[in-house]
């Protein structure tokens, strides 16, 4: 059954003769439809009746004489029930059904073959025309590795002679191409490596000898899930390679032209933020500086105020000690008298006497001349923190002169006495120094902000010792304290204007920042050295002969302080 309906749905001719006999003994459906008979018309007609080629007469009298039976796609003719001759392709086969031998014969009309064909090489012709309309390069090779097909594209690209076109000799083909490279031989064999039946796809790059890169693509090509062989394909990408380059060449040089300009504008800012962090601090120590020179002019109205009265106060004590040394002088000659006249006249002295004793007459002398000495001594004392007081009064002057380094530093204890004695005790340990060159109400100022920092580094009670020495080029003066020292994270930044470790509203942050630059413009140098829970040590190193110069910029622009 499912036999008959597959023969039902063919376009070809299917008869069953009788060799011996020359009769059609069966005919398939398509075959009555095609000839145009009833079954009944052609079951038991001789097979010459509607095979009217000249082909067919031969065919069957020489199977009558019994010779050739089989053959292929011999071209046959076929009357139809209209009379009309239905050219087609007969192959007959001598096939054996219950002991009996018959002939089968299947013709396929031309017309339908023709119409196929017509068709086939319309769709070879647009394949053939869409091969060669790719600008790639295409090779079409079978299981084997042998050339099956190539588009003018390959050929053109790779240069191929028409000679070598012409031979149709694959290896003369792959021989071309492989001397187009440096390494023939390499490319040879990487060739060789691809396995035509292979399922996998490939990509490389493929450098010639004369400069050009060719990237080249392939994959299996299939007749269904069969594969057949492998298609390459070849992209010339040399242009395409020299503008990446180009643009990638660009992006760079654009790139370090955007590097350049950031570094700069990165400098500009930062030059930037350097100028205003060095306007910020100068605004901060023109602050600081008429704060200093307002308490200086405040200090030196009230110094010149007190040398007044202590001028007439020294100028009345001194007259004041005539008149007691002079008043002494009767007392002493009365006393002689009353001790030579008391024995014949004791009446006459006896109120003296009682007097005398009341007042301690003997204790009072003696205390007197010790009120009067130590009247004195406070007097000179107050000079002396009036002279101080002038002296630390002058901290705007720019004059440099020659000056005793040790006055000043005993001028500015004597100032910031009053920070210090609750603190801590004092100890001079000074060298023998020379005069220097410098502006000695600046260098008081270092003095007094290094004492005051180290009584405050001091929690309870403890010792600063100042101490001095010199070589033939500088003098050096070094506060020692014994309090909680300075953590090695912080100690690079003390000299930064406004850092400070004081709480808020205790310091300013500018003290060293000053100090800095102060010792700065005298050509000097400022170190530390600290340790926690034992103390700091800064040292101030001042050139015996420095030379005046105007003001540097901050320490931010010149080399950092040392600290060990």
């Amino acid at each position: 059954m499912l036999e008959s309906l597959l023969l039902e749905q063919t376009r070809t001719i299917l008869l069953l003769v009788d060799p011996q006999s020359q009769t059609i003994c069966e005919a398939s459906g398509p075959t009555l439809r095609l000839l145009g008979y009833q079954r009944e018309e052609l079951l038991g007609r001789p097979i010459t009746d509607i095979e009217c080629a000249l082909s067919d007469m031969f065919y069957w009298a020489e199977v009558q004489q019994g010779g050739q039976i089989e053959v292929n796609d011999t071209e046959s003719s076929y009357l139809c029930a209209n009379g009309e001759i239905l050219p087609a392709l007969k192959t007959v086969r001598r096939v054996l059904a219950d002991d009996t031998a018959w002939l089968a014969i299947r013709a396929e009309p031309l017309a339908a073959r023709k119409s196929a064909e017509t068709e086939l090489a319309s769709i070879t012709s647009r394949l053939r025309a869409t091969l060669e309309a790719t600008a790639d390069g295409v090779l079409l090779v079978d299981r084997d590795g042998n050339i099956m097909n190539l588009n003018r594209s390959f050929s053109t690209m790779w240069g191929l002679p028409d000679a070598v076109l012409a031979s149709r000799d694959d290896l003369e083909v792959f021989d071309f191409m492989a001397n187009r490279f440096s390494d023939p031989v390499a490319y040879q064999q990487q060739f060789a490596a691809f396995q035509p039946d292979s399922d996998l796809e490939s990509f490389d790059t493929l450098s010639l000898a004369d400069g050009r890169i060719f990237e080249r693509k392939s994959k299996p090509a299939r007749d269904g899930e069969q594969i057949i062989g492998r298609v390459f394909s070849f992209s010339d990408v040399t242009e395409r390679n020299a503008i990446e380059k180009q643009l990638l060449n660009q992006n760079l040089y654009l790139e370090e032209i955007v590097k350049q300009r950031t570094a700069a504008l990165t400098q500009q800012l930062a030059d930037l933020t350097e100028a205003k962090k060095r306007l910020e601090e100068a605004q901060s120590q023109l602050l600081q500086s008429e704060k200093l020179a307002s308490i200086g002019q405040l200090a030196a109205g009230v110094a010149h105020e007190l040398n007044n009265p202590i001028g007439f106060v020294n100028s009345n004590l001194g007259t004041l000690s005539g008149y007691v040394d002079s008043l002494l002088a009767i007392d002493a000659a009365y006393t002689a008298v009353q001790q030579h006249l008391s024995p014949t006249l004791p009446q006459a002295f006896e109120s003296v006497t009682v007097l005398k004793a009341q007042a301690d007459h003997a204790f009072m002398v003696e205390d007197l001349r010790q009120l009067i000495k130590e009247s004195r001594d406070g007097l000179d004392r107050v000079k002396t923190i009036v002279r101080d007081l002038k002296d630390f009064a002058r901290v705007g002057a720019t004059e440099w002169l020659w000056a005793d380094v040790h006055k000043g530093i005993d001028s500015t204890l004597n100032i910031v006495w009053n920070e210090l004695k609750y603190k801590a005790r004092v100890e001079r340990e000074f060298g023998q120094l020379p005069e220097i060159n410098c502006i000695p109400s600046q260098l008081n100022q270092v003095f007094m902000n290094l004492l005051v920092n180290a009584a405050h580094a001091i929690e309870k009670q403890g010792v600063i010792r100042v101490r001095s020495g010199c070589d033939d080029k500088q003098v050096w003066v070094e506060v020692i304290d014994d309090g909680a020292g300075i953590a090695p994270e912080i100690l690079t930044r003390i000299f930064d204007p406004f850092f400070t470790t004081k709480p808020l509203g205790k310091g300013t942050g500018l003290g060293l920042s000053l100090a800095w630059g102060i010792v700065q413009r005298h050509q000097g140098r400022i170190e530390v050295q600290s340790e926690l829970g034992k103390g700091s040590t800064f040292r101030v190193t001042l050139p015996i002969d420095a030379q005046p110069v105007n003001p540097p910029a901050h320490s931010t622009t010149s080399a950092p302080p040392r600290s060990t």
